[in-house]
């Protein structure tokens, strides 16, 4: 980082009414530096932190570095909806090291954004993990959004749509 950057990224952050919500920005924007500056500061008006928002906005803007930082200084996990947003974009890595640190909250909603957005390779690391029962309404899902590939292992999971989603297989696949 050059100096001029530090300086105006310094200047931003102290001419700031400093406070969580000034935290969960600078988790949104990935600010580690920041970050580690506002989590210095000493009672009785520090340190500021990132709450489970903050979580949720790094985890929407693919920040990993910031959702490790705030383990580290075991401050709020990822919530359900922040999962959403990682599933939407499909970081395998991210799931993992979720799943490796205890994080890893997994519902349908979780599980039909993952087929939604065809992110097979996590569907079966899942799968052999053990980690998610599948369900017809999951294979619904897979025909809605077109995807045979995912339709087809879920088949020789033995999960099938019902009529509903072998009609939407037809229309869409």
């Amino acid at each position: 980082m050059s100096w001029r950057e530090f300086y105006n990224r310094m200047t931003k952050l102290f001419n700031s009414t400093i406070d969580k919500y000034l935290a969960n920005r600078y988790a949104l924007d990935g600010g580690i530096l920041e970050l580690e500056i506002l989590n210095a500061i000493p009672p009785p008006k520090g340190p500021i932190n990132p709450n489970s928002t903050g979580a949720e906005w790094a985890a929407a803007k693919k920040h990993f570095d910031v959702l490790k930082w705030m383990k580290k200084h075991e401050l709020p996990n990822v919530t359900a909806q922040g999962i959403g947003y990682i599933a939407e974009y499909g970081d395998f890595e991210i799931f993992k090291w979720l799943y490796e640190n205890n994080m890893l909250l997994l519902n349908n909603r979780i599980i039909n954004i993952l087929i939604a957005n065809g992110h097979l390779e996590i569907l079966k690391w899942l799968k052999e993990n053990n980690l998610v029962t599948l369900t017809e309404n999951n294979a619904n899902e897979a025909a809605m959004n077109g995807h045979i590939d995912i339709l087809k292992w879920l088949k020789d999971n033995n999960v099938v749509p019902n009529q509903f989603g072998a009609n939407l297989t037809v229309t869409n696949g």
